[in-house]
């Protein structure tokens, strides 16, 4: 069972929750701190820029210094507890993966979680330098896990993450909360 990691195993929207910090700490306009995100995130994403490039390149001149940039960038989400004990049962039956699309900050703070040691394995798109969106992403993570499609379901809360999985053969799931998650364990 491949979980995605923001607003599946997370109850924070990403961008929207460390532009909410950054505006409160710096009394900054939140749409002006999401639009440099949103703007910015696919070298990011991709591996193609460090944390500290990223915020060189664009916080720097909004005067937010770079140890509280990395601190609130790799700390910005909040873990689902409803689905880590869902995956906890999951992992009863499955190998439970975290594959997601996300930065260098963050995946070396997923790493470090206590709480997300009961997962088999992680696969990040800053380490792959690919998103799930580009071709070969999911063959190269299916790969790695020895499986194939048919054996796997890959959750997501985005249905445009979710077709390449579903042009694969894999099952998917969009996430829109534990009760679309909670009828895996009973296979």
């Amino acid at each position: 069972v491949l979980f995605d990691f923001a607003g599946v195993l997370t109850t924070g929207r990403g961008w929207f929750t460390l532009a909410e910090k950054l505006s409160a700490q710096f009394g900054l306009e939140k749409k002006q701190i999401s639009d440099i995100l949103y703007e910015n995130e696919a070298m990011l994403m991709r591996g193609r820029k460090s944390t500290h490039d990223f915020w060189e390149e664009n916080f720097k001149k909004l005067e937010i210094p770079l140890d509280v940039f990395k601190e609130e960038f790799s700390h910005w989400y909040e873990l689902n507890s409803e689905v880590l004990e869902i995956a906890g049962e999951l992992k009863k039956k499955f190998r439970i993966v975290i594959f997601s699309d996300n930065f260098d900050a963050v995946t070396s703070t997923i790493r470090a979680d206590p709480a997300l040691k009961i997962f088999d394995e992680m696969f990040f798109s800053n380490e792959m330098h690919k998103t799930k969106q580009e071709e070969g992403t999911f063959e190269e993570v299916l790969g790695k896990l020895k499986l194939k499609p048919k054996e796997c379901v890959f959750i997501d809360d985005k249905e445009k993450n979710l077709e390449p999985a579903k042009a694969l053969g894999m099952e998917t799931v969009l996430f829109d909360g534990v009760k679309s998650i909670s009828k895996i364990s009973t296979r």
